[in-house]
């Protein structure tokens, strides 16, 4: 099944939306901006998604936390652009990549705590103004670096974040 815009299932924009949102598991793929501009405050994805499209949550000013569906692997480009309320981000251990702003705009982020899985950030994933702290988790057996161009993440790099490497169990 599909939710979205133009879906090949030919279901239309949401446009009513409820505070609190659960999506069904039988759900495993949206279209882009399926969801821009809603209400939400807390949303439960499909746990079969495993990539979240285009501008999905762009401008979504209520979400205050998402957590990210058990088999999601990538996060494309300005997913949730501008959703200026979401402080924070529930990564699952499967997470590979955030694409091109994948969280831009997300300024009242201030913490953020990076899996072992993830192996590319691209430019501007995070770039939230107000984020102080980023950990980044790392298996004994991995190399404690910075994913790609992470370090490109800030828009002002007068307010880089402290980073922490931290040391997990597989």
């Amino acid at each position: 099944a599909a939710v979205g815009m133009e879906s090949p299932w030919g279901v239309e924009y949401v446009y009513y939306m409820p505070d609190i949102y659960y999506m069904p598991d039988s759900v495993t793929m949206l279209s882009f901006e399926c969801f821009k501009y809603c209400g939400f405050k807390k949303v439960r994805l499909s746990n079969n998604l495993t990539r979240l499209p285009v501008y999905l949550f762009d401008s979504c000013h209520n979400l205050k936390e998402i957590t990210l569906p058990e088999n999601l692997r990538n996060v494309a480009e300005r997913a949730f652009w501008c959703c200026s309320s979401l402080e924070k981000i529930n990564f699952n251990n499967k997470i590979q990549s955030l694409d091109l702003c994948a969280f831009a705009h997300c300024n009242a982020i201030t913490k953020l705590v990076i899996p072992p899985s993830m192996n590319r950030i691209e430019k501007y994933a995070l770039s939230s103004r107000n984020i102080k702290e980023i950990i980044i988790e790392r298996y004994p057996d991995q190399k404690q670096e910075i994913p790609c161009s992470f370090v490109k993440t800030w828009y002002d790099e007068k307010a880089k974040p402290i980073i922490k490497f931290k040391t997990v169990k597989r």
